[in-house]
C-alpha cells in the first residue's frame, strides 16, 4: 500500500516538473477565451453558428490527448520548444557529494570549513547545494562528468574547475553556451575570486572561499616548523 502510494506521489511530482497540469489548464483557458470569442463572431460568419460551435468543441476535445501527450515530452521555453529530458536521480551520477545535504550519508557529511573553494548552486537543478573543491573538478552534462547538470543549457563537457596553491580557476572546455563570471564570457583560463558568480545561461553558481581554512592551514604549518626545530635543538 505505501509502495503503490510513493508511486503515484512520485508520478505527480513528474507531472508538475513536466509542466503537464500547467499546459492543459493553458489549454483549457485557450479553448475557452476562442470559444467566446467565436460566439461573437460566429452569427456574422455563418447562419448555422450551432453547428460550427459544435465542430469546434469536438475538435478542442479531440485534440486534447495529443496536448497533454506533446507536453509530457516537449516544453516550451524562451529558446523555442525543448523536448524534455528524462529525470535522473542524483544518485545515478557521479557527482562529488554535495557539503550540505545529508539525506546521502550524514555521517560522512562535510561542512564549508574542510574546503578553501565552495560552489554553491543558486539556480538550476542542483539548486541550494553546495560543493567542496579540492582538486579539478569537471562540470557537464555528463554522467561522466565530476559535476553532472542535467540540462539543455549545458554541454557534455562545458567547464573545468582547477585548484593550483590555493587558487581557484576555471575554463571553458568548447562549451555551445559558453561560461560566464559576473556576466562577462569566459577566455582561456580565468581566476575565480570570493563571491563571484560562475554562470552557464541560467544556471548559476556562487563561489566562496573560506580565509578561515587558509589561516588555520598556515597556522598548523608554522607549529609544525616550529615543534621541528625545537627537536633538532
Amino acid at each position: 500500500m505505501l509502495n503503490e502510494k510513493t508511486k503515484k506521489i512520485g508520478f505527480i511530482s513528474e507531472l508538475k516538473r513536466r509542466k503537464v497540469l500547467q499546459t492543459c489548464a493553458f489549454y483549457i483557458f485557450g479553448c475557452w477565451f476562442f470559444l467566446q470569442i467565436g460566439d461573437i463572431l460566429f452569427p456574422v460568419i455563418s447562419s448555422d453558428e450551432n453547428k460550427i460551435f459544435l465542430y469546434l468543441l469536438y475538435g478542442m476535445a479531440g485534440f486534447f490527448p495529443a496536448v497533454i501527450l506533446m507536453s509530457w515530452f516537449y516544453q516550451i521555453s524562451t529558446s523555442g520548444i525543448e523536448r524534455t529530458h528524462a529525470f535522473i536521480e542524483r544518485r545515478m551520477t557521479s557527482n562529488i557529494p554535495p557539503i550540505n545535504d545529508r539525506r546521502r550519508n550524514p555521517e560522512k557529511t562535510t561542512n564549508n570549513e574542510d574546503y578553501i573553494w565552495t560552489i554553491t548552486a543558486q539556480s538550476g537543478p542542483l539548486k541550494g547545494l553546495s560543493y567542496g573543491v579540492s582538486g579539478p573538478l569537471v562540470i557537464g552534462r555528463s554522467l561522466d562528468c565530476d559535476l553532472t547538470i542535467i540540462s539543455p543549457q549545458i554541454s557534455r563537457k562545458h567547464a573545468q574547475l582547477t585548484l593550483n596553491n590555493d587558487l581557484l580557476s576555471v575554463e571553458d572546455l568548447g562549451s555551445a553556451n559558453g561560461t560566464m563570471i559576473n556576466g562577462e564570457s569566459v577566455e582561456g583560463v580565468q581566476l575565480l575570486h570570493n563571491e563571484d558568480k560562475l554562470q552557464f545561461q541560467e544556471i548559476m553558481f556562487q563561489i566562496n572561499r573560506n580565509y578561515n581554512k587558509e589561516r588555520n592551514s598556515n597556522t598548523a604549518e608554522n607549529a609544525t616548523v616550529l615543534f621541528s626545530r625545537n627537536e633538532s635543538d
